[in-house]
C-alpha cells in the first residue's frame, strides 16, 4: 500500500511525509537544508544533491493541495544558514498551493527561535516551538520541555531519523520508517508518532541498533513500538519492533 494509516486519520506517506486528511495537514522534518555546506566546512566536499532529491518529493507532495504544512524541526542543517540555503527554504515553501499555511517549529540544528522568525519575517510562515492539529502536539522532540500537552491525544516528532535495518548473514537493507508508540508526557499517557527524515541523505539510526533513543521522553519497550517501514514507493506494516529483532543485523 502507498500510504499507511498509523492513528485514525494520520497516514504514513512513501515520500517521508504525515497525512492528516481530516485537517489536509502535512507533517514532516528534518528537511536539512545546508546539509552539503556543513559538510564542506569540516573538509567533506560532495555535490550538491539534497534539494535536487527534495524538489521531486516536496512538489508531489503540494500536489495533493495541503492546508498546513508543519516542518517538525531541522528545516537548516546550521543555527546561522546561508542566503543560498535560506532561498531553498523559500523556493520550497513557494511552491506549496496559494493559501497553504506554513509552520516551522525550530530543531536542534536550526537557528534559535527568534532568529529563525526574523529569517522569515518578511514571508508567511510562522515559528513556534509547537504546533497543534486538532489535538496533537507536533514539536521536533529534542526538546518537549516548552510543549503543552494538555489535553493532547499525542505528539508528532522528527529528530531521531527512525530506520531498521533488516538482513542475514548475506545481506543487509537499511531502511527508513514511522515509528508508533505510547510515551508518558505531562504525567499522562499519549501516542507518540515519530516520522522519519523528509531528506533523504540522512538514513538514520537504526531502532534495532541497542534501541538507541534521542527523544525528549523516556524509551518504550520494544513490543511496544509499531512500525510502518517504506519500501520504494510503498509504507508497510512491520508489526511491532520487538518482531523485527531477530531478524537485525
Amino acid at each position: 500500500m502507498a500510504e499507511l494509516e498509523l492513528v485514525p486519520g494520520w497516514f504514513a506517506c512513501a515520500d517521508r511525509y504525515l497525512w492528516h486528511g481530516p485537517t489536509k495537514t502535512v507533517v514532516l522534518a528534518d528537511v536539512h537544508l545546508g546539509y552539503e555546506v556543513e559538510l564542506a566546512k569540516r573538509g567533506n566536499f560532495f555535490v550538491s544533491v539534497n534539494m535536487p532529491a527534495l524538489r521531486p518529493i516536496w512538489n508531489r507532495m503540494a500536489q495533493r493541495g495541503p492546508r498546513h504544512v508543519i516542518v517538525a524541526g531541522d528545516l537548516f542543517d546550521a543555527k546561522t544558514p546561508d542566503a543560498a540555503t535560506i532561498g531553498h527554504a523559500l523556493e520550497l515553501f513557494g511552491a506549496l498551493p496559494r493559501g497553504c499555511a506554513v509552520t516551522v517549529t525550530p530543531g536542534n540544528h536550526d537557528p534559535a527561535l527568534r532568529n529563525m522568525a526574523e529569517i522569515f519575517d518578511e514571508h508567511e510562515v510562522h515559528v513556534s516551538y509547537e504546533a497543534r492539529v486538532e489535538d496533537w502536539v507536533v514539536a521536533h522532540g529534542h526538546d518537549l520541555s516548552r510543549c503543552d500537552f494538555t489535553d493532547a491525544a499525542g505528539v508528532i516528532v522528527g529528530h531521531q531519523h527512525p530506520a531498521v535495518r533488516l538482513g542475514d548473514r548475506v545481506q543487509t537493507a537499511k531502511m527508513m520508517c514511522f515509528a508508533v508508540c505510547e510515551v508518558m508526557m505531562g504525567g499522562r499517557a499519549v501516542k507518540l508518532i515519530n516520522v522519519p527524515a523528509f531528506s533523504p541523505l540522512p538514513l538514520g539510526t537504526s531502532l534495532l541498533n541497542g534501541r538507541q533513543w534521542m527523544l525528549d521522553c523516556e524509551a518504550p519497550a520494544a513490543g511496544a513500538v509499531r512500525i510502518g517501514g517504506i519500501v520504494k514507493t510503498d509504507v508497510l506494516d512491520f508489526g511491532l519492533l520487538s518482531g523485527l529483532e531477530t531478524n537485525r543485523a
